[in-house]
């Protein structure tokens, strides 16, 4: 059995400080990938922002790669109060990206990585350039769209530059929140294609919140499903895809990125119904 790198028990977080959900017993383990999938948004949101120390949970546990997070931590959005050995091993791609407005993609990128993770080492704080560069290319940021503000950029590159922000310290969980929200066709592929290059024969373990199910299909095994109060699926997607099929296939179809004939051809196949 692989290293569990995240466990929770007992996790009662909020949505939206209007109701309370609670997250009995979930533990992801190392090189495993995941997709949070489901129609309780909330739920399924807050779960994935409690996991990201973004956002309280009022009570339980949480350890990270062993390591317990305190309670007092758990009671507040506790990511950048864990000591910087262990926030590097987290990162985190936002779907409001998490950059600075008023400054170019490089410039952002180098000073969230000083002051979020610069310490003593001065070889780590000097070589913030030398290492937005080196990732940059790694997720298929282009040298002019690092020198661009943000509101400069297309929404895939500024999807790339945010999964850039989250791999600047090689983390070894990968948390991602709707990477593929906005994007239509050529971009949805180039996502996806950086997903299968950073992830080729790594150990590194993904997480995805996502109403995406193609995008699940693709890169997340294990699918965990929320729907009204509770989780009502935890385990691996062909199983999920073999109890509901033709709803999700209905659910696929749906979806305004996926109504062409191609896109409708290539699911039926992921389904086996072809």
């Amino acid at each position: 059995m692989a290293k569990i790198l995240w466990e929770a028990s007992d996790l009662v977080i909020r949505a939206r400080d209007t109701k309370s959900y609670t997250v009995e017993s979930v533990k992801i383990h190392a090189g495993e990938h995941v997709a949070l999938l489901g129609g309780n948004r909330d739920f399924r949101r807050s779960f994935f922002r409690s996991l990201a120390g973004l956002e309280a949970a009022t009570s339980g546990s949480m350890r990270i790669d062993g390591e317990l997070v305190p309670l007092r931590h758990l009671r507040h959005p506790w990511r950048d109060l864990l000591s910087k050995k262990l926030r590097r091993k987290i990162g985190v791609s936002l779907e409001s990206e998490g950059l600075l407005s008023n400054v170019t993609i490089r410039e952002s990128l180098e000073t969230l990585f000083r002051f979020k993770y610069g310490d003593h080492n001065a070889g780590l704080v000097e070589g913030a350039s030398r290492i937005v560069d080196e990732t940059a290319g790694r997720v298929g940021l282009s040298t002019q769209a690092l020198d661009k503000r943000p509101s400069d950029l297309g929404r895939l590159d500024l999807r790339l530059a945010s999964l850039c922000l989250a791999f600047l310290t090689k983390p070894v969980i990968l948390l991602m929140e709707n990477p593929s929200q906005g994007l239509h066709d050529q971009g949805w592929e180039a996502l996806s294609k950086t997903l299968f290059h950073i992830l080729e024969g790594s150990q590194r373990t993904l997480v995805l919140d996502t109403d995406d199910w193609l995008l699940a299909k693709r890169h997340a095994s294990r699918w965990i499903v929320f729907e009204q109060d509770s989780i009502v699926f935890d385990g691996h997607a062909d199983e999920y895809i073999a109890r509901c099929g033709e709803f999700l296939l209905g659910e696929l179809q749906t979806d305004r990125w996926q109504t062409r004939l191609s896109w409708i051809e290539e699911i039926r196949k992921t389904l086996g119904a072809a």
